[in-house]
């Protein structure tokens, strides 16, 4: 399987909540996954809060950043989604963060892995093809 990962899934790989199995077995039948850059932030951010509560040590959040900069996930320029994920969040009235995901699961035609309720629910009634991997 080939899909676009949002930050709600790439967590799941390397901390053990709600869905962790679920984003394992997706992570394990991959061949290929794919997040705009702004995953990079947006992952660090999760990670630092993770380990400011207590949650992971320093030094898991240290190697699940090294394993996703080391081609775990494919990482997309923001800037070859922008103009097509701004179209979407002003028609869809929805941020433009997750809009950039929804850019780009549309333009390489493949489904979004996200347990993001609001995300989901946006994606559903927009038709997209989705990896439903909220619990």
């Amino acid at each position: 399987m080939i899909c676009v990962v949002d930050t709600s899934i790439v967590v799941k790989f390397y901390v053990e909540e709600e869905g962790h199995e679920q984003a394992l077995t997706l992570l394990a039948s991959a061949e290929r996954l794919l997040a705009p850059s702004m995953l990079l932030a947006e992952f660090g951010n999760v990670l630092w809060k993770k380990t400011r509560l207590g949650e992971i040590r320093a030094e898991q959040a240290e190697t699940a950043t090294s394993d996703l900069r080391d081609d775990l996930v494919e990482i997309v320029p923001l800037e070859e989604l922008h103009d097509h994920a701004l179209a979407l969040c002003l028609t869809l009235n929805h941020p433009i963060y997750d809009c950039y995901y929804l850019a780009l699961a549309e333009r390489e035609g493949l489904p979004l892995a996200t347990s993001d309720r609001r995300l989901l629910a946006i994606a559903k009634d927009g038709g997209w093809p989705l990896q439903d991997l909220s619990t």
